[in-house]
């Protein structure tokens, strides 16, 4: 939720301007009384959004307090989420963990421990089949847990540069401005879409974080065996 208000604190400004320049040109002549409406709708609109949002994060805020043994109004200070250390991926041996995920897992551990108490031929050659399929079920899961990771750290490393791109131009824009070569509402379109680049990149971060907990879960014993 934090991650989005500032983008729509961003978006306010913006259709701030908007509103007011609707209401400048139809105070000229230059636009409708319904252009000057709609200009303020979207104000209004998002407006809304951004005051709903805050109370979905206070609201937010409050249970997690409740949850972990604190007054609804304490004063505790929430912080904010590990940044990602991408060069760990660098590191990884997916063919070592595969074999480190057969060893962990949970399911595969319980189907031997049966297969090895068991004195029933039938039970074992049905165990034999069922930890043989563990093994490359486990092997398939960590495979696919380590692509997921591998797109995850892509779509990370696409955002940060779409971001540098975006500051570049906003840098630039705020230069034009400063010499009167850009109107305000076109730097603040600039300032909305870098917000937004800034967005992208602390969602895909989750994401890759998400990414990485779930690879690390799957070797140490958490893969699907079924």
């Amino acid at each position: 939720m934090a991650v989005n208000q500032a983008t729509l604190e961003k978006q306010v400004e913006l259709y701030g301007q908007m509103a007011a320049l609707a209401r400048t040109q139809g105070s000229m002549g230059m636009n409708t009384q319904t252009d000057i409406l709609s200009a303020e709708a979207n104000l209004h609109s998002v407006q809304s959004s951004l005051t709903q949002l805050n109370d979905q994060m206070a609201s937010v805020k409050r249970s997690l307090l409740l949850m972990t043994g604190w007054d609804y109004d304490s004063d505790v200070v929430i912080g904010s989420i590990p940044k990602a250390d991408v060069s760990r991926l660098d590191s990884i041996d997916l063919e070592a963990d595969k074999e480190s995920a057969v060893t962990n897992n949970y399911t595969l551990s319980v189907n031997r421990a049966q297969y090895s108490s068991t004195t029933v031929p039938k039970t074992k050659e049905t165990l034999e089949e069922t930890i043989a399929n563990n093994e490359s079920q486990i092997r398939s899961s960590v495979t696919s847990n380590y692509q997921a990771l591998i797109q995850a750290r892509s779509d990370y490393e696409q955002a940060q540069a779409e971001l540098e791109l975006q500051q570049k131009k906003t840098d630039t824009a705020a230069l034009e401005l400063s010499i009167g070569q850009l109107s305000q509402l076109e730097y603040k379109a600039e300032e909305y879409a870098l917000e937004n680049c800034r967005t992208a990149v602390q969602l895909k971060e989750m994401a890759l974080l998400q990414s990485l907990e779930t690879y690390k879960d799957s070797v140490n014993g958490l893969a699907a065996a079924s």
